[in-house]
């Protein structure tokens, strides 16, 4: 987290872990049979400290293993279609384990590792009550998750950091098959055995695990929440982070496109009227207000226009959260160019929504039929529905 206080911190990092930005995306990779994992390894409470020379590995092939670079990043090659679970090592840091991912042509963006030090790794054992070995991991597995919001994913590493508490109040999170302790975190930052519910920190701990698998999973916050899957072993800390881990479900943008057509019989329609709706309004932490300025202009969202055949480059501008935005002052002349067999798209990016894209293919003659398709919170690959 953000928060600048120590205590609260070290009780509640591993649940809050500043993970931003996850999705995937179709790539060349992805066809060669393998998909790229990618991310941003540093220290669980001083998000500005990352950890040059760490090594990311892979729970099921030891022999896939990748360097941090000296800003902190990573990326890694690992197989596509199968289970991956990552995790990394580092001198005078814990072993932290992420979710089990299972791969399926898409890159998985973003995987962010939030590492303890050794000492500080002790100091939750003592504040959770964990037993644990000479060398100070737990001797059987905890598991540490956020029910976190849906507006954390889907943003840049610096929004992420700067919205402050992730967590979603009021969610039950459960483990099946059912084992350990569960423990919340209360509004305080700190494990309390007798919160029953997430509190806005969205901190929850298992602890006393049995070996095994897994899946974590969540309701309430009217929302739906995806499951997760988490491999355990004796000694092992695993960190479902956000925004992977028990993320809120987010919804498509529901702003609409309005464009208007005009031709004549038996010729190609031409553009003369092209409007984006007001976008969703953004509520904004306190947190993340006082201490981003301007970040509200961030979190605006982005109207994309293109054409597919090459008729003009694509060109963007920020949705409005107040009034519609006129499109065809931003196309210019560009919309002339728009002839049979070209495709316009009009795409809406928002902070905590699925994009929307609105399309229109250009037909020999009569009106073009539009089509909508959705890309998941934090992903590039479009479809149907999300």
């Amino acid at each position: 987290m953000t928060r600048r206080s120590r205590v609260p911190i070290v009780v509640s990092a591993l649940a809050l872990a500043l993970v931003p930005l996850a999705g995937g995306t179709p790539t060349a990779s992805a066809e060669r049979g393998t998909v790229t994992m990618s991310g941003t390894a540093y220290e669980f409470d001083h998000v500005e400290t990352v950890l040059p020379g760490a090594t990311i590995h892979v729970l099921e092939d030891p022999d896939l293993t990748t360097t941090v670079a000296d800003d902190g990043t990573y990326s890694l090659e690992v197989p596509d279609g199968t289970k991956v679970t990552p995790y990394i090592t580092a001198d005078g840091h814990g072993t932290i384990y992420l979710q089990t991912f299972t791969t399926d042509g898409e890159d998985l963006l973003h995987v962010n590792f939030q590492t303890p030090t050794t000492g500080t790794m002790g100091l939750l054992a003592l504040v959770l009550g964990v037993e644990t070995d000479d060398a100070g991991y737990p001797k059987q597995c905890v598991v540490v998750t956020t029910v976190s919001t849906k507006h954390v994913r889907g943003v840049s590493y610096e929004q992420f950091i700067a919205w402050g508490a992730h967590g979603v109040a009021g969610v039950t999170a459960s483990i099946s098959p059912k084992a350990g302790t569960r423990t919340y975190f209360n509004s305080s930052v700190i494990p309390d055995k007798s919160v029953t519910e997430t509190s806005a920190d969205g901190g929850v701990v298992w602890d006393h695990l049995p070996a095994g698998t897994y899946t974590l999973s969540a309701k309430g916050a009217g929302s739906d929440w995806p499951k997760v899957h988490v491999t355990c072993a004796d000694g092992r800390i695993v960190n479902a982070s956000p925004p992977w881990g028990l993320n809120q479900k987010a919804t498509t943008v529901p702003t609409k496109v309005k464009a208007t057509w005009k031709g004549k019989q038996g010729h190609p329609a031409k553009l003369t009227g092209l409007t984006l709706g007001k976008v969703p309004t953004q509520q904004l932490p306190d947190f993340a207000i006082e201490h981003e300025p301007g970040i509200e202009q961030r979190y605006l969202g982005t109207v994309t226009v293109a054409c597919s055949g090459g008729c003009f480059e694509p060109t963007s501008t920020a949705g409005s959260l107040t009034r519609p935005v006129d499109l065809m002052k931003l196309l210019g002349r560009s919309a002339t160019k728009l002839t049979p067999g070209h495709t316009l798209r009009v795409t809406v990016a928002v902070p905590g929504f699925n994009t929307r894209t609105d399309a229109w293919r250009i037909r020999a003659h009569g009106v073009p039929v539009r089509t909508t398709q959705c890309v998941p919170l934090g992903g590039t690959r479009s479809q149907k529905t999300c």
